[in-house]
């Protein structure tokens, strides 16, 4: 009998205040509105046929509401991780998104290979620096629950850069923006890697 998989379900929170009022997120703890409930409510009803053995999050705020809302019950603070957070934009963080606007401008005009490394303050990661991050709290979060359907709930650059990075493609396949509120990806783990198997974005 084949071992029963390990399968995540990687989901971006709801719009959250930052998004509502175009300032950079990041690290900052902005709730949720109104409208990022209701997409994380409509994120649970297309998701409600599948059974979540257990659920992670990043700790803000943003994404623990979402993760609940989607899991139906609380998520224990010992799963609210600060490794699953948001690119941390240092220096920017609060500003205006027209600097995201600025960077995604930027990066265009970029060879591929030196896009991963880029930063626009030298205090933000990199989308190498924050993939790398998410992927080893994932790997995390997928061996102390193998076997089990997870539900993780993050952020976009996260989410966007580790599909780059575990799909080996550049930044113009998940440009900045392209992984809407509620939006989720499909994860098999196996073999100590992971395996892209649906993307809902």
């Amino acid at each position: 009998m084949a071992d029963t998989p390990t399968i995540l379900y990687v989901v971006r929170h709801g719009e959250s205040e930052s998004n509502r009022n175009k300032t950079v997120g990041g690290h900052f703890d902005a709730p949720l509105t109104d409208t990022g409930r209701l997409q994380a409510r409509q994120a649970q009803q297309a998701l409600h046929k599948v059974h979540f053995d257990v659920a992670y999050s990043s700790d803000l705020q943003r994404a623990v509401e979402t993760g609940e809302i989607i899991f139906g019950k609380p998520i224990p603070p010992s799963h609210q991780w600060k490794g699953l957070r948001e690119r941390d934009y240092g220096s920017l963080t609060g500003k205006s998104a027209a600097h995201q606007q600025t960077i995604h401008e930027i990066v265009l005009t970029m060879p591929d290979a030196e896009i991963p490394h880029y930063k626009y303050v030298p205090d933000m990661e990199s989308d190498h620096e924050v993939s790398t991050r998410f992927i080893n709290e994932l790997t995390k979060v997928a061996e102390a629950n193998l076997g089990k359907t997870i539900l993780v709930a993050g952020h976009s650059a996260a989410i966007r850069t580790t599909l780059m990075q575990l799909q080996s493609v550049g930044y113009r396949a998940f440009p900045s923006g392209s992984f809407k509120n509620a939006g989720y990806v499909k994860l098999l783990f196996s073999d100590g890697h992971f395996i892209v198997q649906e993307i809902a974005s």
